[in-house]
């Protein structure tokens, strides 16, 4: 067997889950901060003139509101997680009056990051002959190779210790998509 035959190994975790919303109301953002501010379920908070951003006890996830009555949630590891936190700040804004019912809340999720380990070492330089137009690397700007496959809504950042960032919109099937492209390439 030749080294061309031999798998690429992976190791593909999903480290964050980010998504948004639309409460389709305009928010009086000082209102809205003394409200979260009186909450005990609120671990963080803070505001700018454009924008609060808070964390909920035994959730994950930051969420981050807009005067505009848009909203997201980013750092959530899993789905389920995305899902909490975004059902207890509906629930709250629902019980305080502000919103008048869950229905009228717009949500989705939006991004899906995945570190991956290919568990070897990448030639960055060879990898990015092979890729092409598809791929970007700057050795001397940034040490790593960013990975845009057209067939794929999807962004690798490849290091040369074997270590991968894929960030898609699409989530797992996508990413698996994707690895078992960049995988073809590592085996050449």
């Amino acid at each position: 067997m030749s080294d061309r035959d031999t798998e690429v190994a992976s190791v593909t975790t999903l480290v964050n889950v980010a998504g948004s919303g639309d409460l389709d109301v305009e928010l009086d953002l000082d209102a809205l901060f003394r409200l979260f501010k009186s909450l005990e379920s609120v671990s963080e908070l803070s505001d700018s003139n454009s924008r609060i951003t808070l964390s909920f006890e035994n959730t994950e996830g930051t969420v981050g509101v807009f005067r505009t009555g848009k909203y997201n949630i980013m750092g959530s590891s899993s789905c389920d997680s995305l899902k909490n936190t975004n059902e207890r700040l509906i629930g709250i804004l629902v019980d305080s009056g502000v919103i008048d019912s869950p229905t009228s809340v717009s949500f989705f999720r939006t991004n899906y990051v995945y570190t991956v380990d290919f568990e070897r070492e990448i030639n960055l330089n060879s990898l990015d002959i092979l890729l092409g137009t598809e791929a970007e690397y700057e050795p001397e700007q940034y040490p790593f190779l960013i990975y845009r496959p057209s067939t794929l809504n999807c962004t690798m950042t490849l290091s040369s210790s074997g270590k991968c960032v894929v960030n898609s919109p699409k989530g797992r099937e996508t990413v698996e998509m994707a690895l078992d492209l960049i995988k073809t390439y590592l085996k050449e």
